[in-house]
């Protein structure tokens, strides 16, 4: 739960996870137990819900669910490989428009691979791919007048340890600069 009262924003998320750390295998109680460091973590999301108020957006997450699995390399790469999902709704309220989403995302994920103890510019280190579905509906009323659509998109990212990374969107290929957000 999060307030910052001069900003009249509230958030307030619940996640219910279970996390199991192994070596070579073998279950552990802690990540590091004596001298033993796991080399695999498994994460499960069993559930969760949330909201985020403010005066502009409205978020409320319906319900979220994952499932992935960490394992650390002889060469000291964690790749991490697994799912994850989430639907939500959304109102955004400006002075002149009011827009709303009612969407689900999937996401599943192979082979995303980082050296482990980089720091700053991990994203530079990351490969691997992911890809998913983002669906619902999306409706705008912008002075006076009404838009309604419906969405329904595939899409893949391809990691290639550099600042650009190759995304597919519905067959159309993009790509997008890690530093400044920007998509071509």
């Amino acid at each position: 739960e999060r307030t910052i009262s001069e900003r009249s924003f509230t958030s307030n998320y619940y996640h219910k996870y279970t996390v199991q750390y192994l070596k070579n295998g073998i279950p552990q109680k802690h990540y590091i137990v004596n001298s033993d460091t796991a080399n695999t973590i498994k994460f499960n999301i069993v559930e969760g819900t949330g909201t985020v108020q403010s005066n502009k957006i409205n978020q409320n997450l319906e319900s979220t669910s994952g499932s992935w699995v960490a394992t650390i390399t002889a060469n000291n790469a964690m790749v991490v490989a697994g799912s994850y999902n989430r639907s939500a709704n959304a109102t955004f309220t400006t002075t002149n428009a009011t827009r709303s989403y009612d969407y689900s995302l999937s996401l599943s994920f192979t082979g995303l691979s980082v050296p482990v103890n980089y720091g700053d510019e991990l994203w530079l280190y990351l490969s691997g791919f992911m890809s998913g579905q983002f669906t619902g509906e999306y409706s705008a009323t912008v002075n006076g007048e009404t838009y309604q659509k419906s969405f329904n998109n595939a899409f893949a990212i391809a990691f290639s340890k550099k600042a650009t990374y190759n995304i597919t969107i519905d067959g159309e290929d993009y790509s997008a600069d890690i530093e400044t957000g920007e998509l071509q």
